[in-house]
């Protein structure tokens, strides 16, 4: 999503400008790998501390079976989504839609 894109961003920027070059005798890629990193932990750890799981009801828990049958079952609820038209579209127009953005992810070669 919308969301992703600066992640990617935010991460080839640091990773762009810091990969060739040595900071304080370390390697820059591994200062970016850290930064990026650091960054993500402290954002799950914030995000895990501030959302709380609402409390789950007996039907919303339940267990459609276990193994096998708890498997055909979840395939089974998967295809009839298929059956939709709506969502066939939105699933094609994903995997469209998703070919320029994985494209746009080499771009750190050309600012190299």
């Amino acid at each position: 999503g919308h969301r992703d894109e600066h992640r990617h961003d935010g991460g080839t920027l640091i990773g762009t400008n810091l990969g060739r070059r040595s900071v304080g005798g370390v390697q820059g890629w591994r200062v970016s790998f850290l930064l990026v990193g650091g960054a993500s932990v402290l954002v799950g750890l914030v995000v895990a501390a501030m959302m709380a799981e609402p409390p789950r009801s007996a039907a919303t828990g339940a267990v459609k079976g276990r193994g096998l049958a708890g498997l055909k079952s979840e395939l089974r609820e998967l295809w009839s989504y298929f059956r939709l038209p709506s969502f066939c579209v939105l699933v094609l127009q994903g995997c469209f839609g998703s070919v320029p953005w994985n494209a746009l992810g080499y771009k750190t070669l050309f600012f190299q």
